[in-house]
């Protein structure tokens, strides 16, 4: 397969990995909109950060996060017996998890400045009506989208998100740990369909499949915890979920703690 055609797609069997993988999306996003300079991506940005912090408030996510990193940490403790694991490698990783959870012990949503800017506020109380927002809606909203200094609304604008930093580091170091927990392994869908029996000792929280994308199809996942079911649909059906009759070659990367 050519690098450049390859379509990568993450698919989450917890719930939680669900929402780790909505959340990064969403920072992700925020940060592309920090650099540019229409005026929707002013409020877009807005609507990202809101989006992350309702969730942190609404639910119990910070302690998930926490309660994650902790199975990670306690398995990683137990690979320091081992002679053959590379003890500085090893140790840099621990202690970057234990700085992390502290400084996300240490967070509370409810305290950053963010809130309390007369811009947000202003934004998040239209918002709840519509998330379109002409001029005389939300003038001061109005006046920093088209503010001329782009470099001082970037300058605010990268104050804001750094404020959620320790979700945000916490997050990525989780998922940076699980993509390198396994490697991918060559598989065939036969007649577009593959079922997967996941492992009842092995948690896995995430899959991957890779495929090449002039094969001109699109992959549907769903699954549980124990099972999941790829069927690659043809982009160019009119009919809902008919499924390819050719057998579709793809890499499954199945990430486990283990």
């Amino acid at each position: 397969m050519n690098d450049t055609s390859i379509l990568n797609y993450e698919f989450p069997i917890s719930e939680r990995y669900r929402t780790m993988l909505r959340l990064e999306h969403l920072f992700q996003f925020s940060r592309d909109r920090i650099n540019l300079n229409h005026p929707a991506d002013f409020e877009l940005f807005l609507q990202a950060l809101i989006e992350i912090s309702e969730l942190f408030k609404r639910t119990s996510y910070q302690n998930e996060l926490l309660d994650e990193v902790e199975k990670y940490h306690h398995y990683l403790l137990g690979l320091t017996k081992i002679p053959s694991v590379d003890k500085i490698a090893l140790d840099s990783i621990l202690t970057n998890i234990e700085l992390s959870s502290k400084k996300l012990k240490e967070f509370n949503i409810r305290t950053i400045q963010f809130f309390k800017n007369e811009i947000v506020k202003e934004f998040r109380n239209r918002c709840a009506l519509s998330p379109h927002h002409p001029c005389f809606d939300v003038p001061l909203l109005h006046y920093w989208s088209n503010h001329n200094h782009a470099l001082t609304r970037q300058t605010m604008l990268t104050e804001w998100i750094e404020e959620f930093a320790p979700i945000e580091d916490m997050l990525l170091l989780l998922l940076h740990l699980i993509r390198q927990s396994a490697y991918p392994k060559s598989e065939i869908a036969n007649q577009g369909k593959f079922l997967l029996n996941l492992s009842a000792s092995n948690e896995s929280p995430l899959i991957k499949i890779s495929y090449d994308a002039n094969l001109k199809v699109y992959p549907e996942i769903s699954g549980s915890k124990h099972r999941v079911y790829i069927r690659f649909i043809p982009i160019d059906t009119n009919i809902d979920y008919e499924i390819s009759e050719q057998d579709i070659p793809f890499e499954l990367t199945v990430y486990h703690l283990s």
